[in-house]
């Protein structure tokens, strides 16, 4: 077994000789595809650490030579989370394949008793032992161009026909369409989370917007513009009227769906799969073969993708947390068989949240 030595830094010390190492090992050849997304680029992790200053990367060193980087977010007890919490659609340590490790043993050299992860591509080596589900992320695939994705995604969906009816329906009730692929409008910026807040509030989620450092990171995201890293806020207008937008960002060759919503007054005409097609239409002239729209079973996400992939949930902990993981899940499951108590608690957990967003809201406007 090779000898390792891990050590911890922020993000914001990484030098340009561990960025060039991140890079080699994010690009090798028999890498996962998946480590093509923006959120394995090095300047994703530093633009974290500004917002998220306990944010770490671990170096781990075999026979002296770096042979991997972990960047995560320590917590209470020992317990950590992926590299910016819930906001994560993509997380996984990039260790150079030639090099056997046990994430169990260099987590715990990291300080770490349990790291969960939700969006790990499967077959990473060594995590099958901690895997406790499989969800699947959506892509859609451009490397042909989009003349050949539309020629294979109609033959088993009708999406692109509905989606261009109804924005010529579009064009004729406001005007002439536009399409914007990167705006800095700050109009178009307030009016997404305006549009974005709301969606969240309607659903009974937490309204991210409403969490400082989210807030924080997302402002600093869209003014990101680097080739591993850059925003692309997109908009699409119909006359004066904006209709769409949505917050993304990409690395070389991969645009990831991040932030999308629309204007709810048109929504039967679908101005956001309108924005989405003229992104899929676009994204080969600048060079992007993938729209990776993450986990979620949403139907616009089956209709628009040609392939998905699994990624893995579960938790590298220790064997008492490991025991202790075991009995919540079947607390859990012992409560999905009982209906009345799962609705009992799913109400109590929406009226939680309005709350919460409510107290927010309030600190929010209070703040000078």
């Amino acid at each position: 077994m090779a000898v390792m030595k891990v050590h911890l830094l922020p993000p914001g010390e990484l030098d340009p000789t561990l960025i060039a190492r991140w890079r080699a090992l994010r690009d090798a050849p028999d890498g996962a595809s998946a480590l093509r997304s923006p959120f394995f680029a090095p300047e994703f992790a530093q633009l974290v650490g500004e917002v998220r200053p306990r944010s770490r990367i671990a170096v781990i060193e075999c026979e002296g030579a770096v042979a991997g980087f972990h960047a995560f977010e320590p917590g209470a007890l020992g317990m950590a989370v992926p590299l910016c919490a819930h906001m994560s659609d993509a997380h996984a340590p990039l260790i150079d394949p030639r090099i056997s490790l046990d994430p169990g043993v260099w987590l715990k050299a990291c300080g770490i008793r349990s790291w969960r992860f939700d969006h790990l591509p499967a077959g990473m080596p060594g995590f099958e032992a901690y895997e406790t589900d499989q969800v699947s992320a959506w892509l859609l695939r451009l490397d042909k161009g989009f003349a050949a994705y539309r020629t294979a995604i109609e033959a088993r969906s009708t999406w692109i026909r509905r989606t261009a009816a109804k924005l010529r329906r579009l064009e004729r009730q406001f005007g002439p369409l536009r399409f914007e692929p990167h705006t800095q409008d700050p109009r178009a910026w307030d009016q997404l989370v305006a549009w974005k807040s709301a969606q969240y509030r309607r659903s009974g989620l937490v309204d991210n917007f409403s969490i400082a450092w989210v807030r924080a990171y997302l402002e600093r995201l869209r003014e990101a513009a680097s080739p591993g890293l850059s925003a692309m806020m997109s908009a699409l207008y119909a006359g004066d009227k904006l209709a769409a937008v949505h917050l993304g960002m990409r690395s070389e060759r991969v645009w990831h769906h991040y932030l999308p919503t629309y204007d709810r007054e048109l929504a039967s005409l679908s101005p956001g799969l309108g924005l989405l097609l003229r992104m899929a239409e676009h994204a080969p002239s600048i060079g992007i073969d993938t729209i990776d729209f993450s986990s979620g079973d949403m139907e616009y996400k089956r209709s628009a993708s040609t392939d998905c992939i699994p990624l893995m949930q579960g938790a590298v902990e220790s064997g008492w947390l490991r025991a202790s993981r075991f009995q919540a899940r079947r607390t859990v499951t012992r409560l999905r068989a009982s209906p009345p108590i799962l609705n009992t608690a799913r109400r109590a957990r929406r009226a939680g949240v309005a709350l919460l967003n409510a107290a927010r809201s309030g600190a929010s406007a209070l703040r000078p």
